[in-house]
C-alpha cells in the first residue's frame, strides 16, 4: 500500500515519539483500571493495621504502578516499532479509539 507524501513527515514524527505515545496509553489504561486495583488491594488488606496498610498502598503506588508503567510501556513501544507504516497508524489511532470507549463505559469521561 503506497502512503501518500502528504502523510510521511507526521508519521515520522509519530515514530520519533513512540516512548511518548507508549507512555500515554499506559497512563490512560491505570487511570481507567487504576480504581479497580486500589479496591482489590483495599479489600486484600482490610483486616490489617492502619499503618501497615498506610506502607503497603504507598509500597503499591511507588513500585507497583511504577514496575508496571516501566515494564508495559517497553513492550509497547517495542512493540509498536515492529509495525509497518500503515499498521502502526492503524494501531495507534484504534489504541486510542478503544481507550476512549471504555473511559466512557466507565464514566472516567
Amino acid at each position: 500500500m503506497q502512503i501518500p507524501s502528504e502523510i510521511l513527515p507526521a508519521i515520522q514524527y509519530l515514530r520519533d515519539h513512540t516512548q511518548e505515545i507508549a507512555f500515554s496509553l499506559v497512563a490512560t489504561l491505570l487511570m481507567v483500571y487504576g480504581h479497580q486495583l486500589n479496591r482489590y488491594f483495599r479489600k486484600s488488606t482490610a483486616k490489617m493495621n492502619w499503618f501497615l496498610r498506610f506502607a503497603l498502598f504507598v509500597l503499591l503506588c511507588t513500585f507497583g504502578y511504577g514496575f508496571l508503567s516501566t515494564v508495559f510501556v517497553k513492550l509497547i513501544a517495542q512493540g509498536l516499532n515492529r509495525l509497518n507504516s500503515v499498521q502502526f497508524m492503524a494501531t495507534i489511532f484504534i489504541s486510542y479509539l478503544i481507550l476512549a470507549f471504555i473511559a466512557r463505559r466507565k464514566k472516567e469521561v
